[in-house]
């Protein structure tokens, strides 16, 4: 579920900035990851920010690092930190956070993009992306 969002209009389309915060995730995190790649949506950034786990949620990660704009794992100060400090690396126009336990809804990235679109220059989304 996107819990945050902002976004600012791009005649090109807008850049979708992704960032995951994780800790300890490791039965989680592929499930998060492969629903944002899985996407497919053209301009996507999606950073991941590991606060150092030790549970194997690095090696569920390196398959898909290559596919992240940046990665990082280290200790942090907790979500609020790992979540600004992601943000600080985006270059999106749309910027969002991701929980590692959480998933997109298929094609949400282009349901975002098309609706920030239709909506003017400048919008605040949240979108439920759940049904609820």
């Amino acid at each position: 579920m996107i819990t945050s969002l902002r976004c600012i209009r791009n005649d090109e389309g807008p850049r979708i900035s992704i960032v995951t915060p994780s800790y300890n995730q490791a039965p989680y995190i592929g499930w998060t990851v492969r629903s944002v790649l899985t996407q497919r949506y053209p301009n996507l950034e999606y950073i991941i920010m590991d606060g150092g786990s030790s549970d194997g949620t690095q090696d569920v990660l390196l398959p898909y690092r290559s596919q992240f704009a940046h990665y990082e794992s280290a200790k942090d100060k907790g979500q609020a930190d790992a979540v600004q400090r992601g943000f600080e690396k985006c270059t999106g126009q749309i910027m969002a956070y991701l929980n590692s336990d959480d998933m997109l809804a298929p094609d949400a990235l282009q349901f975002v993009a098309d609706s920030s679109a239709s909506t003017g220059s400048r919008c605040d989304l949240q979108p439920s992306l759940h049904g609820e």
